[in-house]
């Protein structure tokens, strides 16, 4: 087999030429799987060895923090295996912790820090977490509003009555916020803000051809327009090829109309198209006879011409042009009113963010442009010189590199732009995997750049890395075959070249019989329109199409198929973390998915970015703290009645609110003498106390202790992950009262903003890497992931374009999009303008270029197989629409159809249809009788494509008795049955007898307590074993466990009802909690009082404990050496490690085998001599001096020796204070403790 860690290390001549070539800047386009990160990798070491620079001389920027601490671990792990033969690298290794490998972010804000007085900044500025920011942005723009309508503007009032809502200014805040947030991603925001504002200063001899958008929506129109003529022409074909020849002078009449118009776009005014467009269509001539079908399929497509008309006469020609041109003049003062107030409210974010010595993200960036780049004085506005702070950087950094290129935005390509000396750039990239534009990432830039260096190589030079180290041939065979039909400029951006396809150098070695060598790709559809009513369960789409994706996967586990393991270099047999499920969006749908999968036997995980929220133990819990805080809310509340938490069962609800005709559910709870209801309200008097002195994650801590939920949802299905949950709310309040604002009503309102912006959280992860189960997650989560199987699933979903629908569009080259709105006295309205419609289009070209490069990150994450399924309904037109491609003799499929996607499948199935083998099956679907027209596709150098299409019906298979029933050895162990006597059954008893050899029964844990009941137990001849491991349970005997406290029956709780321990624990308590040394019954009672008042009593506690006993301690003579001592220390934990022979147990024979011992020390004082006295209190009733002794000697023997080994002092005296005798009993301790010798 030939050796691929060789292989991989050695660079191709592509990568070889990015890691040596000097210099000049490279811009490098480097593939899915060409090895990106080795190249940057193997350029940087190799400077360092030449000599070029030192490590610290170097800038590498990252797109995540994750990705830098690799870079440097791989730099780090290169420099190690070349200092054994160039020692003077060991120097470049103590420089390397230095160096300014980063993300772009963490950069920024160490020159921020380095240069803070120049920019009048706070050096101990902070940043803002996400929560913090959001929320001081809702205050802010509140105020803002409130301080413009105090000022009466009439401009703004104006604004907020054409675009606002009667309601609430909700929709202005969010728009506003927006194009704020919007705006920063430019190097010059106000600058910007003021140009969009600019474009709608329409002057009077202005033609809309004049106009910024004017060439977007030609653009549009040409290709609509160019769409309806092949159209006719192709159902003019049809129509001579299936007998309907009376129809073909009608389409080719529509046909020429239709090119007629395309010329008009290059040289007819915009009222002679308005007129062409809406011209009448003459009726199809009448058929007797025929082929119905056929006739139908040419009359459905005629229809679609007239469609396409119809939205172009509705979306752009529905007004003159002089009508739009004045249209445009009256948006205006709107656009001017919305860039003032987001610069307002720009201002004012800032103000109180420097406030608060603050920054977020966006200010690491700005900030750093600023100490980059030159002000005009009197304008404010970048000259484009660099300052003295930027051509230090360039004399630092002789090399400044930039990983991820292709996710950058304007800002900081400005700020990359100011520190390279324009030779000394190496960035890397790969523009067909750029899927954040929702984080305002700009692929354009890179796109750009990459075609001036392809034209002046002189100033940069472009290279691309082709080669794939990562996927088999027949994978990139079908990448290479699909995208090189659709992924098409200027529709999607970019061409799918020679440049941009991959191909395969990955060696897969000599593959096995089983293995995916030769495997064909696999294309497999759910036709929804043959579901079946009679089935019993009502499946929806995707939960049928998750049945058949759980189908193939225990197929392939079954079938035992081999893959290649890059860890060993060997096949190995399929496991079930060789598999992942791909969705552009998991949320809402993972579920569906990881429920039928584990149905059907395979053990699934869904990787969740949001659905925190939708929890059922979060909910409680949140439901819970509203209740605390405001009880007189009913869902919230029954809720948590409901809950186990109270418990109450439906019926006892109903009679709760039929106990009381008035007002809300709490004020029939708090009339009510259920007893549920008595303890509630009980229990809510006291959390609200917490509440209003406590912080939120106490007040959680505190529910989650006295309801007992915590321990209750711990015991059922998923406990650990439903804990994670809980734990990650009381994080998520710890890190909101880690900012400014505190209290749990703002915590509340926070969490419902989040709920309300659908910033979901995702919910706790307790699956670790190497977990045997399939992964199901977003493409976004998988970026940078591979693995042997992949399963693009749900690809008919239609594409999410919200985007284009926004009430304010927004483009960073269009500028803005707004509706043009009119009012009549009460009467308001709104229509779209002319800018809005362009902007829509050219959002809407961007984002299904963002969704095909997405769908190409989906696919090559895959390194063995590949398989795409989809549910689709109407298969049967769609077919037919996708035949008309069928016809064409280009390479590409046409821009029209690339544009008219509305899914993945729109893309994938016309492209397969064009193979003449492969497509036959989708074909056939339609009846498609037309010929396939050959394509310009090139196999020998792309790769051969081969994909199996399937098309099942929409049929869950039932889970069969076979498919979940287990072995008959396993039953028998399920049932305590003995195995049967054969060679496989004595193997598996074998292994279920087996013993460790090394086991011992040393417990690794003990507290003080535990030994002091073992003492006692030797010396009554209780026992003679020794303890056992704390927490665990002799099954032979019968438990007695206590009750939780939220399943307990309510009940009134007075002094009384305390029984020993609860005594104990509440006088313990009282003596740790008095601060000061009360004097006299009087003083004794207003203290304990005032812990009462403080809430660390209840009232009950209050009422229980025994004042007399405290005022006789403090009088007592021990009490009165505490109060004179030098230092007195209470209630005071600690931990070490004894030797467990002291306590009856052996050796280990490899280790001295220690244990674990715990304790807390109630009292103890260091005097004036230095040293100590230990006091322990007792409560104990019926104690003689010598009983007491005897009990708790060992107890005070082990406190003295943990206090003298932590403070390093001799403790002279120990004594048991008997608060029920009133006195002090001390006990000698200075014998060593051994149980056996006690």
């Amino acid at each position: 087999m030939t050796d691929m860690k060789k292989k991989k290390d050695t660079p191709s001549p592509d990568q070889d030429k990015a890691i040596h070539l000097n210099g000049t800047s490279l811009l490098v386009s480097a593939a899915a799987g060409s090895g990106k990160t080795f190249t940057l990798v193997e350029r940087i070491v190799d400077s360092i060895i030449s000599g070029r620079y030192n490590v610290d001389e170097l800038l590498v920027v990252t797109f995540t923090n994750a990705a830098a601490s690799e870079m440097k671990e791989r730099v780090e792990k290169k420099l190690l295996e070349a200092s054994k033969t160039h020692k003077e690298l060991l120097q470049q290794l103590v420089r390397l912790p230095n160096a300014s490998i980063s993300t772009l972010h963490s950069f920024c804000q160490s020159l921020i820090r380095q240069n803070f007085t120049q920019l009048d900044l706070d050096p101990k500025f902070r940043l803002g977490g996400e929560q913090e920011i959001g929320l001081m942005k809702e205050s802010v723009v509140e105020e803002l509003f409130e301080e413009k309508y105090s000022e009466g503007n009439k401009d703004f009032l104006s604004f907020v009555q054409q675009y606002g809502s009667d309601r609430d200014d909700e929709e202005l805040y969010a728009m506003i916020l927006r194009l704020y947030e919007f705006s920063r991603s430019q190097p010059e925001p106000d600058k910007w803000l003021d140009g969009l504002s600019e474009r709608f200063d329409v002057k009077d001899d202005t033609s809309l051809k004049d106009t910024p958008w004017y060439e977007e929506v030609c653009d549009d129109i040409r290709r609509v327009l160019r769409g309806a003529a092949d159209k006719a022409e192709y159902l003019a074909q049809r129509s001579v090829e299936n007998g309907c020849e009376p129809y073909k002078e009608t389409l080719e009449e529509d046909k020429a109309r239709t090119e007629k118009l395309i010329e008009m776009l290059e040289n007819g005014t915009w009222d002679e198209l308005q007129a062409g467009i809406n011209v009448s269509f003459p009726r199809i001539k009448t058929i007797r006879g025929g082929d119905d079908v056929a006739k139908k399929e040419i009359k459905d497509g005629r229809d679609e011409i007239k469609d396409a008309y119809k939205k172009l006469k509705e979306f752009y020609f529905f007004a003159s042009e002089e009508d739009i041109i004045e249209d445009l003049r009256a948006v205006r003062p709107f656009a001017e009113t919305l860039c003032r107030t987001v610069k307002d409210f720009g201002k004012a974010f800032q103000r109180a963010k420097k406030k608060k010595s603050m920054l977020d993200f966006n200010d690491l960036e700005h900030y750093a442009l600023q100490l980059l780049l030159e002000k005009d004085a009197a304008t404010g506005r970048f000259t484009g010189r660099v300052t003295d702070t930027a051509q230090k950087l360039r004399q630092k950094y002789k090399e400044v590199m930039v990983d991820e290129y292709q996710d950058t935005n304007g800002v900081q390509e400005a700020i990359l732009q100011c520190i390279q000396n324009g030779s000394n750039m190496f960035a890397v990239g790969d523009v067909k995997q750029s899927i954040y534009r929702f984080r305002l990432a700009d692929p354009m830039l890179f796109l750009k750049k990459q075609e001036e260096a392809l034209k002046h190589p002189d100033d940069m030079k472009a290279l691309f890395l082709k080669e794939n180290y990562r996927s088999r041939k027949e994978v990139l065979g079908v990448v290479n075959f699909l995208f090189s039909q659709f992924m098409i400029k200027p529709e999607m951006e970019l061409d799918y070249d020679a440049d941009a396809a991959l191909y395969a150098k990955a060696d897969y070695g000599n593959p096995p019989e089983n293995s995916f060598d030769e495997a064909p790709a696999e294309l497999v559809l759910v036709n929804m329109d043959d579901k079946n009513d009679d089935e019993e369960e009502d499946l929806e789409g995707l939960e049928l199409e998750a049945h058949v994706i759980a189908k193939r996967l225990l197929e392939l586990k079954e079938e035992n198929r081999q893959v290649f393991d890059k860890e060993t270099k060997q096949y190995r047999p399929i496991c079930w973390r060789d598999m992942a499920v791909l969705m552009r969006s998991v949320s809402g749908k993972a579920q569906t998915i990881v429920e039928v999968l584990r149905s059907r036997g395979v053990p699934a995980y869904a990787s969740l970015d949001a659905g925190y929220f939708e929890e059922v133990e979060v909910r409680l819990m949140l439901s819970l703290l509203a209740v605390i805080d405001n009880a007189h809310q009913d869902i919230p509340l029954a809720a948590v009645l409901h809950s186990p938490i109270v418990g109450m069962d439906a019926a006892e609800l109903a009679e709760l609110r039929a106990g009381s005709n008035d007002g809300d559910l709490y004020d029939a709870l708090a009339v009510s003498d259920n007893k549920k209801a008595v303890k509630f309200r009980e229990k809510l008097v006291d959390w609200r106390r917490i509440s209003r002195r406590a912080g939120v994650p106490e007040l959680l801590h505190t529910l989650y202790l006295d309801t007992g939920y915590y321990d209750y949802v711990g015991a059922q299905p998923g406990g650990i992950l439903r804990q994670a949950n809980l734990r990650m709310l009381s994080d998520r309040a710890f890190d909101y009262e880690k900012t400014s604002f505190r209290g749990l009503f703002r915590f509340l309102q926070f969490i419902r903003n989040m709920q309300k912006r659908k910033t979901d959280l995702s919910s706790a992860r307790t699956l670790g890497e190497n977990e045997d189960v399939v992964r199901i997650m977003s493409v976004h989560m998988s970026k940078g992931l591979e693995f042997p199987v992949v399963v693009i699933a749900n690809i008919g979903k239609k594409f999410n374009t919200k985007d284009t629908s926004e009430t304010l569009l927004m483009h960073r080259e269009l500028g803005i999009g707004p509706y043009c709105t009119r009012t009549d006295g009460p009467l308001k309205w709104r229509y779209p303008t002319f800018a809005r419609q362009a902007v829509s289009m050219r959002l809407m070209r961007e984002c299904k270029a963002e969704e095909m490069r997405i769908l190409y990150v989906a696919m090559t994450r895959a390194r063995e197989k590949l398989i795409m399924t989809g549910n689709v309904g109407g298969l049967g037109k769609k077919v037919l629409k996708w035949c008309r491609v069928l016809q064409n003799s280009d390479a590409a499929i046409p821009g029209y159809v690339v544009m008219e996607a509305n899914s993945w499948l729109d893309w994938i199935a016309p492209a397969v249809m064009r193979d003449e083998e492969c497509g036959e099956r989708l074909r056939g679907f339609a009846d498609y009788a037309g010929g396939v027209t050959e394509f310009g596709y090139d196999s020998e150098s792309l790769g051969t494509f081969s994909m199996s299409v399937s098309i099942t019906p929409a049929v869950a298979d039932k889970v069969t008795e076979q498919e979940h029933s287990a072995p008959e050895w396993e039953e028998r162990i399920r049932k305590q049955l003995p195995l049967p006597e054969t060679e496989s059954g004595k193997a598996k008893k074998s292994i279920l007898d087996w013993v460790y050899p090394f086991a011992i029964d040393t417990p690794s844990k003990f507290t003080v307590t535990e030994i002091k009941e073992r003492v006692h137990a030797v010396h009554s001849d209780e026992q003679e074993e020794p303890l056992m491991l704390p927490g665990i349970v002799n099954k032979n005997e019968e438990q007695d466990f206590p009750m939780p406290d939220f399943m307990r029956e309510p009940s009134e709780k007075s002094a009384d009802t305390f029984t020993g321990a609860d005594y104990g624990t509440l006088m313990h308590r009282v003596l740790e909690k008095i601060k000061d040394y009360p004097k006299g019954i009087e003083s004794v009672e207003k203290s304990v009082d005032a812990l009462a008042e403080s809430g660390i009593l209840t009232e009950e506690e209050r009422q229980a404990v025994n004042i007399s006993a405290l005022n006789a301690f403090f009088e007592s003579e021990i009490g009165k050496r505490m109060q004179k001592a030098r230092a007195v220390y209470r209630e005071q934990s600690f931990s070490m490690l004894v030797d467990a022979s002291r306590f009856g147990y052996e050796k280990s024979r490899e280790s001295e085998n220690m244990i674990f011992l715990q304790g807390v020390v109630d009292l103890f004082f260091e005097e004036d001599d230095g040293n100590i006295v230990l006091v322990d209190y007792k409560t104990d009733r019926n104690t003689t001096p010598d009983s007491i002794r005897e009990r708790y000697a060992v107890q005070l023997a082990l406190y003295r020796e943990a206090v003298e080994r932590s403070t390093k002092k001799k403790v002279k005296e120990c004594y048991i204070y008997r608060l029920s005798d009133h006195d002090a009993v001390k006990v000698e301790t200075d014998i060593p403790v051994h149980v056996d010798s006690l």
